[in-house]
């Protein structure tokens, strides 16, 4: 069984994940099978702490080659609000191998090249990898509601509107208590 198979298998069976979306594409030349899984907590969550929590839980028992941890803090522009960075957990595996069989039928042009680069050699290597990650994000209300570039990041006053735990008087005191220091 693939990694990607073990995360799906896991994220299938964990009752509080929601599993909202799954995409697939080649990237960098088809050396590169990427797989996102976009996942939500079934009962929402609004705030960083919880959202961080409930990402390091999803899949136990492999550890992630890149962990994006969620982040609330400004973009560097002048009067922007705070925003919540959504955080994603990314693994890596080698599934194959491209073999490149490199032939010049120009004897004196391929002396002329081995000579200016020693590593050239009649064949050359590349990996192909796996990369499968998992994206969290608040709610389905909020990836039904979204576009694309609110899928990675989403002002904490638009949070702190859809989150139906807090009453409108403590929405403006939510961004504070979670800011980056």
């Amino acid at each position: 069984m693939s990694l990607v198979d073990v995360i799906r298998d896991a994220l299938e069976r964990d009752m509080r994940v929601d599993i909202l979306d799954e995409c697939n594409d080649f990237a960098r030349n088809n050396s590169m099978f990427q797989v996102w899984f976009w996942v939500a907590p079934t009962q929402g969550s609004y705030t960083r702490k919880e959202l961080q929590a409930f990402m390091m839980s999803l899949v136990p028992d492999i550890t992630p080659t890149y962990i994006n941890p969620f982040v609330v803090g400004t973009l560097q522009e002048p009067k922007n609000p705070e925003y919540m960075f959504f955080g994603s957990l990314q693994y890596k595996e080698k599934v194959g191998e491209i073999v490149s069989t490199v032939n010049i039928e120009n004897e004196a042009l391929g002396e002329l090249i081995k000579s200016g680069n020693p590593s050239f050699g009649d064949r050359t290597y590349a990996n192909i990898e796996l990369c499968t990650q998992i994206i969290v994000l608040p709610s389905r209300a909020y990836y039904e509601s979204s576009r694309a570039r609110e899928r990675v990041m989403v002002p904490m006053d638009t949070l702190n509107k859809m989150d139906p735990n807090y009453p409108s008087s403590l929405r403006g005191r939510i961004a504070s208590i979670f800011r980056l220091h």
